[in-house]
C-alpha cells in the first residue's frame, strides 16, 4: 500500500471506517496498516487496555495505544473504568500494583459489586507444600459447610508463569482427587519431551522395551529414520526378539553402514548405564540421560521459545526425579518407573463439580473465575529472570500481574514459597515485589528479618547451595567455599551501574579461586559491603586482581552473587 497509491486509495474507499479491538496488542506492521487505511478519512475507533499489554515477546508494541492520540488529536478519549467482575478488595489490590508502572495511562477501575471478597497472602515452605496448601484451600471451599458447598471445582484456576510449574499442582491435585485440567498444553508427563526422558529411563531398566527403544533412537537426530527403524522391528519380528536383541544384527537386516555405526553407538550409550541400573541415583542417571545423549544440547542449539518451553520442562522433570528421592522409600529406577506408571493408571475423580483449571498467566488474559491462584511470586520467578533489571520488562512483567489479578471475581490468592527446586538443586527465594506493591508489606518486611537471621546462619555453617540464572533458565552448580573449581554466574555491570547480562549472553567460567594473585585492594575476604540492588552482604572469595579482580558475595537475601569489582559499585561497611 505504501509502493501503490492505486490501491491504497482503493481500501480507503472500501473502509471508511475502522474499529480495532485489543489494540495494545496490535504490532508495528498492523499500526502501519491501520495508520494508512485510515490516513484519509480518520474515522477510527480503537479499544485496548494498555495495563493488559502483555504480548511484546510475540511483537506486540504498546506504544500503538499511548501514541494514539498524537497520532489522532481530534480524537475523544473515554475510558471505561467501571469494572463489573471483581470485588472492590481485588480492584483497589491490582490498582495498587499497576500505578507502580510509569508507561501507562492514568486510571483506576472501581466497582458497585459488594465488598465480600478477599485478597490473601499464601506463604509455603516450598513448591510441594505450595501446591499442597492450594489443594488443601481448594477442598476446604467447596467441601466445608461454612461456605454453603457454594462452589464447583470450575470455579477455581491456578495462575503460574511457566509451564513447567503445572507440575506440583498436578501431582497434589491427583493425590487428593481433584479434578483438573491444563489450558494451553498437555498435562506435564503427556509432554513429548517428558515422555522422552521417560522412554530412555524405561528403556535403560528394560533394554526389550521395543515402545521406547523406537521413541528414543532417533532423539536427538542420529540420521536414524523411520525406514531403518521399521527394517530392524521386521528382521526383530521374524527372528522373534526384541529391536535391543536385533541390533547386532543390524547389518544383516539390511541396514547400511552408517546405520549401523549409529545404531551401535545408540546400544552402548545405553548399555553404559548398566551399572546405575541397579544401585544408581535416578536424578544421575536422569541429568546424564539428557547431556549424555545431546537431547539438551540440540533443545538449546535451536534456541526458539518452543525449545525453551522444553528445556524448562526437562528440568522441572529433574527437579520430579530429586524430589522422588528424597520422598520415596524405593529410590531405585525401578521405583520410580513404577510411580510414573502409577501416574498413568490413577482413575479419573469425580468431575460433577467440575475441574480446576492451571494454565499459565498469558493465557488467563480474557477469561474470569471466582477464585484465583497466583503462584510463584518470588523474584527471579515472577517477575521472571533478569526482567527486574530492565524498566521494559519489568512493568510488562506488572502487567502480566495485574491481568491475573483482575480475573478474580471473588477471592484472588498470592501464593509464593521461601525454598524452591530448580533443576534438581533448592534455591532460597525473596517473595515477590509484587506482593508488597499490593499492600503486603509486612509480609516483605518479616521475610527480610528472617532473611537476615538466615544469612548469619549460612556465614556459620559453610555452603552448599545454588546460583540461578534467569529465572527458571540454566542453574550452576556452586560447590563450598573450599578452593576448589567451580561455576560461578559473573554479573557485569553497565552504564546505569546495575545489570544483569541477559540469558541469551550469559557469561559462565570455570575457575579456581586458588593460587591467588597478591591483591593490594580493600576487599578482604570477610568484609562487609553494600550493593545499591543486592543490598548488605559478606565477601567469601575472591579470584584475580587489579582491573581483573572479580568478589563472589553473599548477600543478606541468602543470593550469591560473582562481581567484577571494578564496576560493581559496591560500597564498605
Amino acid at each position: 500500500l505504501q509502493q501503490h497509491s492505486e490501491l491504497l486509495e482503493r481500501y480507503r474507499e472500501k473502509y471508511k471506517y475502522i474499529i480495532v479491538d485489543e489494540y495494545q496488542d496490535t504490532n508495528h506492521a498492523q499500526y502501519i496498516f491501520i495508520k494508512l487505511l485510515a490516513g484519509k478519512y480518520r474515522n477510527i475507533c480503537v479499544v485496548g487496555d494498555d495495563d493488559q499489554s502483555v504480548y511484546s515477546w510475540r511483537g506486540a508494541d504498546i506504544n500503538n495505544i499511548l501514541d494514539f492520540e498524537k497520532d489522532y488529536p481530534s480524537a475523544k478519549s473515554v475510558k471505561l473504568e467501571q469494572n463489573y467482575r471483581s470485588t472492590p478488595k481485588i480492584l483497589s489490590t491490582a490498582n495498587k500494583v499497576v500505578k507502580h508502572n510509569n508507561v501507562r495511562i492514568s486510571k483506576r477501575l472501581w466497582t458497585q459489586n459488594p465488598n465480600n471478597g478477599s485478597v490473601t497472602v499464601l506463604r509455603a515452605i516450598n513448591e510441594n507444600n505450595e501446591a499442597e496448601k492450594i489443594a488443601k484451600k481448594i477442598t476446604e471451599l467447596i467441601y466445608s459447610n461454612a461456605y454453603g458447598n457454594k462452589y464447583k471445582f470450575s470455579d477455581f484456576a491456578v495462575f503460574y508463569r511457566t509451564n513447567a510449574q503445572s507440575r506440583t499442582f498436578e501431582d497434589a491435585f491427583r493425590v487428593t482427587r481433584i479434578p483438573y485440567t491444563v489450558v494451553g498444553t498437555l498435562r506435564f508427563y503427556d509432554r513429548a519431551e517428558i515422555k522422552d526422558v521417560i522412554a530412555y529411563l524405561k528403556l535403560i531398566y528394560n533394554p526389550n522395551d521395543n515402545m521406547s527403544f523406537k521413541r528414543v533412537i532417533n532423539i536427538p537426530r542420529r540420521g536414524i529414520g523411520k525406514t531403518s527403524i521399521e527394517t530392524l522391528e521386521k528382521f526383530a519380528q521374524l527372528k522373534n526378539m526384541s529391536i535391543w536383541q536385533s541390533a547386532p544384527f543390524a547389518q544383516e537386516a539390511g541396514l547400511t553402514k552408517g546405520h549401523v555405526k549409529s545404531l551401535n553407538s545408540f546400544v552402548q550409550f545405553i548399555k553404559d548405564f548398566s551399572v546405575f541400573k541397579n544401585g544408581g541415583s535416578v536424578k544421575l542417571i536422569a541429568e546424564k540421560v539428557i547431556t549424555d545423549s545431546g537431547y539438551l544440547k540440540e533443545l538449546e542449539a535451536e534456541n526458539t521459545p518452543e525449545s525453551k518451553i522444553k528445556i524448562g520442562n526437562i528440568q522441572e522433570l529433574i527437579s520430579a526425579v530429586d524430589d522422588f528421592g528424597t520422598r520415596s522409600i524405593d529410590k531405585s529406577l525401578a521405583g520410580y518407573l513404577t510411580q510414573i506408571a502409577l501416574i498413568n493408571d490413577t482413575d479419573s475423580p469425580d468431575e460433577s463439580k467440575g475441574k480446576v483449571t492451571l494454565m499459565t498467566l498469558h493465557l488467563a488474559k480474557g477469561l474470569e473465575f471466582d477464585n484465583v491462584f497466583i503462584c510463584g511470586l518470588e523474584e527471579g520467578l515472577f517477575p521472571i529472570g533478569e526482567s527486574a533489571f530492565n524498566n521494559k520488562e519489568l512493568e510488562e512483567e506488572r502487567r502480566l500481574m495485574y491481568v491475573g489479578m483482575t480475573r478474580a471475581r471473588k477471592l484472588l490468592y498470592l501464593c509464593w514459597s521461601t525454598e524452591r527446586r530448580v533443576y534438581g538443586k533448592t534455591i532460597w527465594n525473596m517473595p515477590s515485589r509484587f506482593i508488597a506493591e499490593a499492600g503486603f508489606k509486612d509480609e516483605s518486611a518479616e521475610m527480610e528479618q528472617s532473611r537476615k537471621q538466615s544469612f548469619q546462619n549460612k556465614l556459620s555453617q559453610g555452603f552448599n547451595r545454588t546460583i540461578q540464572s534467569g529465572g527458571l533458565g540454566r542453574v550452576q552448580s556452586f560447590q563450598s567455599f573450599n578452593k576448589k573449581s567451580f561455576k560461578a554466574e559473573v554479573l557485569y555491570t553497565n552504564t546505569e551501574n546495575c545489570s544483569y547480562i541477559p540469558s541469551s549472553g550469559e557469561i559462565t567460567k570455570n575457575e579456581r579461586f586458588d593460587n591467588l594473585a597478591e591483591d593490594l585492594s580493600p576487599y578482604k575476604i570477610g568484609t562487609m559491603v553494600l550493593h545499591p540492588i543486592f543490598g548488605r552482604g559478606k565477601i567469601i572469595e575472591k579470584s584475580g586482581a587489579g582491573n581483573d579482580l572479580k568478589l563472589v558475595v553473599l548477600f543478606e537475601t541468602g543470593q550469591w552473587k560473582k562481581l567484577l569489582a571494578r564496576i560493581a559499585n559496591l560500597t564498605l561497611i
